[in-house]
């Protein structure tokens, strides 16, 4: 029997290290405009439902999401940056720097999933085009 309570699945991130996987099933959140988001962000799917110009999502920091992740679907054709703190990295194929945002290319059915380790972020998983702030 199905467990309706499960949010996250476990999948490895490389030969040492499993992360949690959000769940499609898992709660929705929108967010529709730039604006800090806290470690309540963890094990959810969250969006830019409502959105009509590009948004920047400002992380929590990485030692409150420690081993925790979630997802960013793009509902709504704008870009979306995921933005660490300053003194904070975002990893994708294996490039970090500090105070650079993850950006989510504005088309719908773009996601990247993203993870903390306890010190910085990782975008461990994507569809569409993402890429780091330059």
């Amino acid at each position: 029997m199905k467990n309706p309570s499960i949010t996250q699945v476990s999948q490895d991130f490389d030969a040492n290290v499993r992360y949690p996987v959000t769940l499609p099933s898992a709660s929705v959140v929108a967010h529709a405009t730039t604006a800090p988001v806290t470690n309540t962000i963890a094990s959810k799917n969250h969006t830019n439902t409502g959105a009509a110009a590009p948004t920047v999502i400002t992380l929590p920091s990485a030692d409150t999401m420690a081993l925790q992740g979630f997802r960013y679907y793009l509902t709504v054709a704008q870009q979306v940056s995921l933005s660490p703190l300053a003194t904070e990295r975002i990893y994708l194929a294996g490039s970090g720097v500090l105070d650079k945002d993850l950006v989510i290319a504005g088309v719908i059915g773009n996601y990247a999933d993203v993870y903390s380790d306890g010190a910085s972020w990782y975008c461990v998983g994507h569809s569409g085009a993402v890429t780091k702030e330059v």
